[in-house]
C-alpha cells in the first residue's frame, strides 16, 4: 500500500480491531475503491467491513463488549441483537457502537467457492476474484462493492465510480461489473461509461466524435439490396433527406424501376421533404475524374432544370489532388427517428447489383444503416460541410431556393435504440474545415488542423488484434497499415485480405504470403457464359475478433487516410461484427459459419480460397463460393 494509505487512521484502527479475528473478514465500502488505487480519494464517513454468514456467530461473539444493532431493511431502524433469529434474511446488517467508535458489518452470503450477491443470487463471483487485498488488511473487489452503489447512487457513488473507471486497470473485474450491472440494473450511465472505458479495441483520441453506446447497426451487403433500403427510408422520410455524393452516373438506375438517383430524390421533394445534396467538383488534379462525378456542369443544370428539381444542392471542392469522398445519406436528421447510411457504394450501374455476382464488371460494396445516439454526428458532419462548401459563395455553386442558407448545428442525441457502442470516425485535410463547433454531448475539435481518426483507428486496432482480422478494400497500399499486419501475423494472428482481383497488390502486401496465417484473396462471380468474372472490390471494411468493426468510405491508400474526405462507422459490438462477417462470407464461401468463431472463420476461408485458386488454374469455374486465392499455388 502507498505511504497516503498508511497514514489513514481508519485503516489502521481496523487492522487493530480485527488483529485476533480469525474468520475471512474484508474492508467494505467506499475504501475498497480507494485500496485498489492505493491512495485515499476522499473522506469516508466510516467503516463497513464484510463477514460470511457462515461466520456471523463468531463475529458476534468477537464483538461482544460492543453494543450490536440490527438494521432493518426498508424501516430505517435498528433493533438490539439478542439472537442468530435477529439475523435471518432478508437482514444483512449490523451495526456495532462502542463509546465513541462505530463499525458496520456486512453479513455476505456465499456456496462454496462462490459469492452470492443477495440483490439477484444469479449473480455471483468467484472467491478468488471476491477478496483482494493482504491479511493486515483484506477488502472486497471494488467492482463487487459499485454493484450495489450502481442501484441507488450518491454523489459520493459518483466520485468512487469515477476513479474506478479512470484508475483500475483490472479489467476481468470490470467486464464483471459491467455485465452485472446490466443483469441488475444498475445505473445507465455507469453501465454506458464503463461499456466505453472497458473497450479491448481502444478508439482514437483524434477524432471530432465522442464514443457513443445505445445504436444498432444493420449490414446492407452490395448496391442493389443496399440502395432499395436507402429508397425506402427516403420514401417513408418526414423532415428530410440529406446525403453526400462523390460520383453519380448518368446510366446508374435505383432498384426496382425507381428510375435515377435525381428521380427518387424530386419525388421526396415534391412531398414537401427537405432534400439535400453535396456533391464532389474535382479539381485540375482530379480532372479525369469529372466523367461520372455530378460536378455542376452545364449539362447537370439543366438535368435539374428540366426535371424542374426542388432539391437544394451546394457543391464543394477537396484539397487539390484529393476528393470528396464521403458517401452517406441521413433520414429526419434531428428527429428521433434520424437514421444514417454509410460505405462505400457509388451510384453507379456497376455497383447496383445482386450478391452473388452473376454477370460481368460489377462490384462488390457495403454499406450499414445505423440508428441511435451516433447518427448525430452524421449529422453534425452534414451541417460541417454544408455550411463551408467551397463553392457556395460561387455563381454556379449552389442549386435552389433556400440553398444559399446556412443550416444550424444539431442540439440533442437521438434515443438509444440498440447495444452497439459506435464512434463516427473522419478524414479531413487541414484547412477544409474550420468551425470547431461541437456536437452535442461532444467537445469542440480543431477542425482546421485536419481530422486522421480513420488512419488512427486502422492502426490501433490492429495493433490490438488478439485472433482474427479480415479486411475488404479497394487499396491496401500505406506502408504504416502493412507494417501493422506483419506485426499482428507475428503475433499469429489469422488474417484475410480481399481485394480487387484484377489488380496487382502492393509487393509489401503480397510478401505477407510467407505467413501460413494469411491469406489475399480477391472474388468472381459467374459470367452469362459460365466463366468466372473478376468482381471489383470497392467496399472498405474490417472486423477485428468477431467484436469490432468499421465500415465507411475510406481506402487504406495514402488518399483515404491523409487527404481525401472520409467517414467511416467504427463499432464495438459483437453482434453487429458477427453478422457482418456471416453475410458476407454466406456470399463469399456459400456457407454458413455463423456456428464458427472468427479465427476458425478465417482458416475455412484460406482453405476454400485455395482450393478455388487450384480449380481457377486448372480453368474450371465450378466452385464453392466467389473467393479465390491471389496467389499461385505453389506445387
Amino acid at each position: 500500500m502507498s505511504g497516503n494509505l498508511q497514514r489513514a487512521a481508519a485503516l489502521r484502527h481496523i487492522e487493530q480491531v480485527m488483529a485476533a479475528f480469525s474468520r475471512p473478514w474484508y474492508i467494505a465500502g467506499g475504501w475498497t475503491i480507494d485500496m485498489a488505487v492505493g491512495e485515499e480519494t476522499r473522506t469516508h464517513k466510516d467503516m463497513d467491513i464484510c463477514v460470511f454468514r457462515e461466520d456471523l456467530a463468531y463475529a458476534v461473539g468477537y464483538f461482544h463488549e460492543w453494543d450490536i444493532q440490527v438494521a432493518v431493511p426498508g424501516e430505517h431502524r435498528l433493533i438490539p441483537y439478542r439472537s442468530p433469529a435477529d439475523m435471518e434474511l432478508p437482514r444483512y446488517c449490523l451495526h456495532l457502537f462502542k463509546g465513541g467508535e462505530f463499525l458496520e458489518i456486512l453479513v455476505t452470503e456465499r456456496e462454496g467457492d462462490e459469492v452470492i450477491f443477495r440483490k439477484n443470487r444469479a449473480i455471483r463471483m468467484a472467491l478468488r476474484d471476491f477478496a483482494l487485498g493482504d491479511a493486515a488488511w483484506p477488502y472486497v473487489n471494488p467492482a463487487w462493492q459499485l454493484l450495489f452503489k450502481s442501484l441507488s447512487t450518491r454523489p459520493e457513488d459518483e466520485h468512487d465510480f469515477d476513479v474506478y473507471c479512470r484508475r483500475v486497470t483490472d479489467e476481468r473485474s470490470k467486464r464483471w461489473l459491467l455485465a452485472s450491472m446490466r443483469t441488475a440494473g444498475g445505473n445507465p450511465g455507469w453501465i454506458e461509461r464503463l461499456a466505453i472505458s472497458s473497450l479491448v479495441i481502444p478508439p482514437p483520441q483524434s477524432a471530432s466524435y465522442p464514443v457513443r453506446p445505445g445504436n444498432v447497426l444493420y449490414p446492407l451487403i452490395d448496391g442493389e439490396p443496399a440502395f432499395r433500403r436507402v429508397c425506402e427510408a427516403i420514401e417513408h422520410a418526414k423532415h428530410s433527406v440529406w446525403a453526400t455524393v462523390t460520383f453519380m452516373w448518368a446510366t446508374c438506375r435505383m432498384p426496382d424501376g425507381r428510375g435515377t438517383p435525381l428521380d427518387v430524390l424530386n419525388r421526396a421533394a415534391e412531398k414537401g421533404i427537405d432534400v439535400r445534396v453535396i456533391f464532389w467538383r474535382p479539381d485540375r488534379e482530379t480532372e479525369y475524374l469529372k466523367t461520372n462525378a455530378f460536378w455542376g456542369n452545364s449539362e447537370h443544370f439543366e438535368r435539374l432544370r428540366a426535371s424542374h428539381s426542388s432539391i437544394l444542392v451546394r457543391w464543394d471542392r477537396a484539397q487539390p489532388g484529393y476528393c470528396q469522398h464521403q458517401k452517406s445519406w441521413l433520414i429526419d436528421a434531428g428527429t428521433e427517428s434520424e437514421t444514417a447510411f454509410l460505405g462505400g457504394i457509388n451510384l453507379n450501374p456497376h455497383s447496383v447489383v445482386a450478391p452473388g455476382h452473376r454477370g460481368e464488371g460489377q462490384n462488390h460494396d457495403v454499406y450499414i444503416e445505423l440508428a441511435g445516439p451516433s447518427t448525430v454526428d452524421v449529422h453534425h458532419n452534414f451541417v460541417q460541410r454544408w455550411n463551408e462548401a467551397s463553392e457556395r459563395v460561387q455563381p454556379d455553386g449552389r442549386w435552389g431556393a433556400g440553398s444559399e442558407i446556412d443550416l444550424a448545428f444539431p442540439t440533442r442525441v437521438p434515443c438509444r435504440r440498440g447495444d452497439a457502442i459506435v464512434q463516427i470516425q473522419r478524414t479531413i485535410h487541414s484547412g477544409r474545415l474550420a468551425n470547431r463547433h461541437a456536437a452535442p454531448q461532444g467537445s469542440a475539435f480543431p477542425i482546421e488542423a485536419g481530422e486522421l481518426s480513420n488512419f488512427d483507428q486502422y492502426c490501433s486496432a490492429i495493433e490490438a488484434a488478439r485472433t482474427s482480422i479480415y479486411i475488404e478494400n479497394q487499396y491496401v497500399a500505406v506502408p504504416e497499415i502493412i507494417e501493422c499486419l506483419h506485426q499482428a501475423l507475428l503475433r499469429g494472428v489469422e488474417i484475410v485480405v480481399v481485394v480487387p482481383a484484377e489488380d496487382k497488390a502492393p509487393e509489401q502486401l503480397s510478401n505477407l504470403a510467407a505467413f501460413g496465417n494469411f491469406t489475399l484473396a480477391g472474388i468472381a462471380g459467374l459470367g452469362d457464359d459460365g466463366i468466372r468474372k473478376p468482381v471489383w472490390i470497392h467496399s472498405k471494411l474490417m472486423l477485428v475478433d468477431g467484436e469490432w468493426g468499421t465500415v465507411g468510405s475510406c481506402n487504406l491508400h495514402h488518399y483515404s487516410l491523409f487527404g481525401n474526405c472520409e467517414m467511416n462507422a467504427a463499432f464495438w459490438d459483437r453482434n453487429s461484427v458477427r453478422a457482418l462477417l456471416d453475410e458476407l462470407l454466406s456470399e463469399h464461401l456459400d456457407k454458413d459459419v455463423s456456428q464458427m468463431d472468427a479465427r476458425s472463420t478465417l482458416r475455412l476461408f484460406g482453405k476454400i480460397a485455395r482450393h478455388n485458386r487450384r480449380l481457377f488454374e486448372n480453368g474450371e469455374s465450378n466452385w464453392q463460393g466467389l473467393a479465390f486465392s491471389l496467389l499461385p499455388i505453389i506445387q
